[in-house]
């Protein structure tokens, strides 16, 4: 009973700590052994360490229970790793199993892992919860060898520059628009790699359009959960947004957009926008 009790403290403690990291339009996934916060970009897991009831004192006990917690938490966080959706048919599991340099690689990243909250308990119980950022891992995977053929076969629809673009942003000012296709009501699901395609299949938006330098920082996609006020304190109240939406998803996490759709917006999309990243999914 002491110990069902001492497991429900730590369940109750990991899902405060997790809520309270997430904030509202925060898209998190629930996978094995963690949460991935694809707004903030963060993977996370929780490690939990039962105290040794022969240890002399609470503090002895505090000292193994910790060590006890963090092992469980870089165990768990690896796993939580593994079910990050790279394309819509990849995760980086199967990246690891593909590559044992990729495997080496994320197994590194993890290690470095940096440690959240460290919640102490009174009976001399730990909860440790740890994270690590994805864009550390989108430097060390890639689509798997077929999903990269499919893009690279794939003819890129050109974007036209609006007349005037080089004198100022779309939307007024200096401000950059940004693209904001929104999925919600379809089934999908978030990925570090999606692909966006016209409904004959050429592609619009993929990671090849967006300079290695966003993809290593913010990445070529950012998240947010239903909720376009979210996406305007993420760029700034004066941003201007084209919003697209999306109906159809193939392989899970690549949109299909429509052709006359993107017409109607492509005049008003800055040249840099998809090299800069300035993308964002609703879902």
């Amino acid at each position: 009973m002491a110990r069902k009790f001492v497991f429900l403290l730590m369940l109750a403690s990991f899902l405060l700590i997790t809520a309270q990291e997430a904030d509202k339009g925060d898209a998190v996934q629930d996978v094995p052994h963690g949460k991935i916060n694809w707004t903030k970009q963060y993977v996370y897991a929780t490690g939990s360490g039962a105290p040794d009831l022969k240890a002399p004192n609470v503090a002895v006990a505090r000292l193994g229970a910790e060590r006890v917690a963090r092992a469980d938490a870089y165990r768990n966080l690896l796993e939580a790793v593994k079910g990050v959706t790279v394309t819509g048919s990849t995760t980086i599991k199967n990246s690891m199993e593909e590559s044992m340099e990729v495997k080496t690689q994320v197994e590194g990243v993890v290690k470095g892992a940096e440690v959240v909250t460290t919640k102490y308990y009174s009976d001399g119980g730990v909860d440790v919860v740890i994270r690590v950022p994805l864009s550390t891992l989108v430097e060390k995977v890639a689509p798997t060898p077929a999903a990269t053929k499919e893009i690279e076969n794939k003819e890129s629809v050109k974007v036209t520059p609006p007349a005037g673009a080089e004198k100022g942003a779309a939307g007024g000012g200096d401000q950059k628009a940004i693209l904001v296709f929104d999925v919600r009501g379809a089934k999908f699901t978030p990925s570090l790699f999606p692909a966006v395609y016209t409904e004959d299949g050429k592609i619009v938006y993929s990671k090849k359009q967006v300079r290695e330098e966003v993809l290593k920082t913010t990445g070529m996609i950012h998240y947010i959960k239903d909720d376009l006020d979210s996406v305007s304190a993420l760029y700034g109240d004066t941003a201007s947004m084209l919003v697209l939406k999306v109906t159809k998803v193939k392989n899970k996490s690549d949109l299909i957009v429509g052709t006359n759709d993107l017409a109607a917006i492509q005049s008003k999309l800055k040249p840099d926008a998809l090299s800069e990243g300035r993308v964002v999914i609703l879902f």
